[in-house]
């Protein structure tokens, strides 16, 4: 009986024995697209303003793209940081459980002492 409190002390005193820390930051605001776009002139303007038209209209994708490139750089930034994280709590996992077995093997061996065998 005494080494049923005495295990249960020592679950209870190393499962507070140390606070979990959170490395996770806390979310960037969202990002806007700021790419101006061009006001269409209509079929019927001059092929003046419809080749200025033309040109303001690519950079206006140009723009977009850019800004797609760059929230898709973001997205695998944080695909690569989820991937390091889960890895991590694998391997915490991982550690728990073999700390988890050690110690009942251990447990076992006390209680099988203490019984005289």
């Amino acid at each position: 009986m005494r080494y049923a409190i005495l295990i249960a002390g020592l679950l209870c005193s190393s499962a507070f024995a140390a606070e979990p820390t959170s490395s996770a930051a806390t979310p960037a605001a969202s990002a806007k697209l700021d790419c101006m776009q061009p006001e269409f002139l209509g079929a019927k303007a001059k092929p003046a303003k419809i080749e200025a038209f033309n040109k303001l209209y690519q950079a206006y994708g140009d723009c977009v793209n850019a800004f797609i490139q760059s929230q898709n750089a973001i997205v695998a930034a944080a695909e690569a940081q989820r991937k390091l994280e889960l890895e991590r709590a694998n391997a915490a996992i991982d550690a728990g459980n073999a700390a988890t077995a050690a110690y009942k093997e251990y447990a076992a061996r006390i209680e099988l002492a203490s019984k005289g065998k």
